[in-house]
């Protein structure tokens, strides 16, 4: 997993130098000033994020059977992976 996270870090890095950059970003992290906000969009974001933690959400639970007691937390890994997978889709923004 490493190396795609790696090439994001580089692609948002040469990203961040272009001209204009700022302005993307400040769309980016604001929105474009007087547009008209859509209802749909959030549900649609919230059911994105559900669908992209769901292989992993499964696969922990399956993973969780198998642990020591006592050892590792199922709740604490399950919080790690879903705040890294939003930290990762983040990034991802603003590579794009």
């Amino acid at each position: 997993m490493p190396v795609p996270v790696i090439l994001l870090i580089v692609l948002a890095i040469r990203g961040l130098m272009l001209e204009g950059s700022g302005a993307g970003i400040s769309v980016y992290l604001t929105g474009v000033s007087g547009a008209k906000f859509d209802s749909t969009i959030i549900p649609v974001a919230i059911g994105q994020c559900f669908f992209s933690l769901s292989v992993c959400m499964g696969v922990m639970t399956a993973y969780s059977y198998h642990n020591e007691e006592n050892k590792s937390t199922v709740v604490l890994d399950e919080k790690i992976i879903g705040l890294s997978d939003m930290g990762i889709a983040f990034m991802a923004g603003f590579s794009i």
